[in-house]
């Protein structure tokens, strides 16, 4: 039984130990990227009288 008591500690201590990794962790920034392709005043629309712009 001691046994036993002791490998769940273990699996316990690494799971702590593993996880503070991810807590500590750089935080990435939040980067959007909004890109559009041929806009442009020529560009045929549903709105607008058939210009865009």
């Amino acid at each position: 039984m001691r046994s036993w008591t002791r490998s769940i500690f273990t699996l316990l201590l690494c799971g702590l130990w593993l996880s503070a990794g991810t807590a500590f962790a750089a935080k990435k920034p939040n980067i959007v990227v909004i890109w559009g392709d041929d806009i442009g005043q020529d560009n045929i629309s549903a709105y607008h009288r058939g210009l865009m712009g």
